[in-house]
């Protein structure tokens, strides 16, 4: 869905997370313990890191409910290992119910720290700020077991709750406090939610430099040696609230810092995709700034495994995989065997991407709330470009666009499609290219006819529309055995509108990130840029069936509006496509097959996640599937 450098309503988005699910059974804590390590290396003075290791002691028991120390009592720094064995059974409640929590529904098993490293910057009597890699273990729905790696600022301060953590957007950031032993009474808590603490997490990456400054396993790099990063000196800090996956949080007017919770080894690719972007000169995305990663400890292969059952989707998206220079070619099985290599964590620590600093887009306008206020215009006043299509005009001198009708958002879609194709061209530049064979296209229509018979089972709706989308599916697979080839590059992966942004210099896109349900590797895998467009074509469906959602079933406007609605869809989907060819990136229309085929299948997925979570608006996606089913 997406959150990020603005504010956006989490209701609104028409992706994200699966609707919250309390844990079937009450968890069982493993024995662990983990014991300090001294100071880390580098520039980490005053750190320490520990390690979990098994234990035959059972954790110490906890409660939330209040036993605070006496205020001014000191917080023990000797025994970190023995604080965060303390806080598990706090975590165990606790974790299931954050929005960025991907295993809601499956009972958690277990709770091991995997790392956990003292931040410096603390002065006596302050709160500790730790940094937790936490393997977190559940139970699927088929009894089979799993984790997953999560990252957690943990804040630690005796006394009673601080007044900051005590707000009706503060209050759920607090874990509890820890009832008996040497730590009892201390209060444990969400700490990027702690202004102060986040300012000593910032220091670390405004200080950091080109070669990296380390704090324990934690390295931080900036792209400017440490220099005009901003966000110091006291800069108002707060989290967004926007973000489902991930949490951000905005320092000042002039950075934001976005926390990858769910964590796996590799380079995150909203790093890797936002930081080549920022070196080609682009300014289609923000400024990259700053980035921390993480040394992950080596874990058995077993607890590698996902501690839930993946979505219905039967296979990953087939394809080469990246060539050696633009334009070179790679059969299937040799660059599935080379990207296996290239992406399979090998033996020892495994870096993985935790934080990314950016430029704060102060002022900005998120797309998905900018369209929809254009959206909502068209009940205000009768439109007069309801039934022609208007050409996009330019922009006036002070960079606003002209709407010259209500409702009329045509020509910030030109723009926004311009600069997509924009940041395509510039991917396609900085990174390899490959080229799909028939072999690659055909397994890719294979995947998207086995996505649809799974969407089938879960959403019946699709039945009566099955063999029709099978037939799409068909036909990119017939192209291919013509003789077509396809180019694939670096994507954004997850494109809506509510993942852009509009500025004084113009549309911005946001989170490189990708599907958060996928694998780091599905996700950084080369695909058709037009996966990219089919998906924002797709996004101004959803923002125009936001002009009947808002009208009761039994309103007498209705009969006008749906026509209307309709109209604006087509209309900005249109301006949209004329943009995007208008930058010189290759014409989607050119190749109204495999268009045709990728909005299918984004239109199917929607239909299941609507299904599952959404029923309300289930409609909203079948209205497309029934469209594409009859060739539009």
């Amino acid at each position: 869905m997406s959150d990020t450098s603005r504010s956006r309503s989490v209701t609104a988005r028409h992706t994200g997370a699966h609707a919250a699910r309390q844990p079937a059974a009450a968890p069982v804590l493993p024995p662990t313990s983990a014991s300090a390590a001294g100071s880390g290396a580098g520039s980490g003075a005053g750190s320490a890191t520990t390690s979990a290791a098994a234990s035959a002691s059972a954790p110490t028991t906890a409660s939330t409910t209040p036993h605070p120390p006496a205020a001014g009592a000191p917080v023990r720094v000797a025994d970190l290992g023995g604080l965060v064995q303390d806080t598990l059974p706090l975590l165990c409640e606790w974790l299931p119910r954050q929005r960025w929590f991907a295993g809601k529904g499956h009972p958690v098993t277990a709770i091991v720290p995997a790392a956990v490293t003292l931040l410096p910057g603390a002065s006596p009597g302050d709160p500790l700020l730790l940094h937790l890699l936490l393997r977190v273990e559940q139970r699927g729905l088929d009894g089979s077991t799993g984790s997953d790696l999560y990252q957690l600022l943990l804040g630690a301060s005796p006394g009673s709750t601080p007044a900051r953590l005590d707000t009706e957007a503060t209050r759920a950031a607090v874990i509890g406090r820890i009832n008996g032993g040497p730590h009892d009474g201390l209060l444990t808590y969400d700490a990027a939610y702690d202004e102060p603490l986040t300012l000593r997490l910032l220091g670390l990456l405004t200080t950091g430099s080109p070669g990296g400054a380390q704090v324990g396993p934690l390295r931080f790099s900036s792209t400017t040696g440490g220099g005009g990063t901003g966000g110091r000196g006291g800069a108002p800090a707060r989290v967004g609230t926007a973000e489902q996956s991930n949490t951000s949080i905005v320092f000042g007017d002039t950075s934001i810092l976005k926390l990858f919770r769910r964590v796996s080894p590799g380079l995150n690719p909203d790093l890797e995709l936002s930081l080549a972007l920022s070196r080609a000169g682009s300014n289609r995305v923000p400024a990259t700034l700053a980035w921390f990663e993480s040394e992950l400890p080596v874990l058995p292969e077993a607890d590698q495994e996902p501690a839930r059952p993946k979505p219905a989707k039967p296979g990953p998206e087939a394809g080469s995989e990246i060539g050696s220079e633009i334009g070179s070619e790679i059969g299937s099985e040799a660059a599935a065997e080379a990207a296996t290599e290239a992406e399979q964590p090998g033996p020892g620590p495994q870096l993985a991407t935790l934080g990314l600093l950016q430029r704060y887009l102060n002022g900005g306008r998120d797309g998905w709330e900018f369209a929809l206020a254009h959206v909502r215009a068209l009940r205000e006043d009768e439109p007069q470009d309801s039934h022609a299509s208007q050409e996009p005009r330019e922009t006036q001198q002070d960079g606003q666009p002209i709407d010259a009708a209500p409702g009329n958002f045509s020509a910030e879609s030109f723009l926004l499609g311009r600069s997509t194709a924009e940041v395509h061209l510039a991917l396609a530049r900085a990174l390899p290219v490959s080229i799909l064979g028939r072999a690659d296209v055909e397994a890719l229509a294979t995947t998207m006819a086995l996505r649809l018979d799974a969407a089938a089972l879960v959403a019946p709706a699709l039945k009566p529309y099955q063999e029709q989308l099978h037939a799409i599916f068909r036909a990119l697979a017939e192209s291919a055995r013509d003789g077509r080839r396809l180019r694939a590059q670096r994507i954004h992966g997850d494109l809506h509108l509510g993942q852009s942004m509009r500025t004084g210099r113009g549309w911005v896109l946001l989170d490189f990130e990708g599907e958060p349900a996928k694998s780091l590797a599905e996700r950084r895998r080369p695909q058709p840029a037009v996966r990219d467009v089919a998906a924002m074509l797709r996004s101004f469906d959803y923002a125009a069936a936001h002009l009947l959602a808002e009208v009761a079933e039994e309103d007498p406007q209705r009969a006008r509006l749906a026509p209307l609605a309709a109209a604006w869809a087509a209309r900005n989907r249109e301006a949209f496509l004329a943009g995007y060819a208008a930058a010189g990136a290759e014409d989607p229309t050119a190749d109204p097959v495999l268009l045709h085929a990728l909005e299918t299948d984004k239109a199917v997925y929607e239909v299941v996640y609507e299904a599952r979570n959404r029923p309300d608006w289930l409609p909203i996606p079948l209205s497309a599937i029934a469209r594409l089913a009859q060739g539009g």
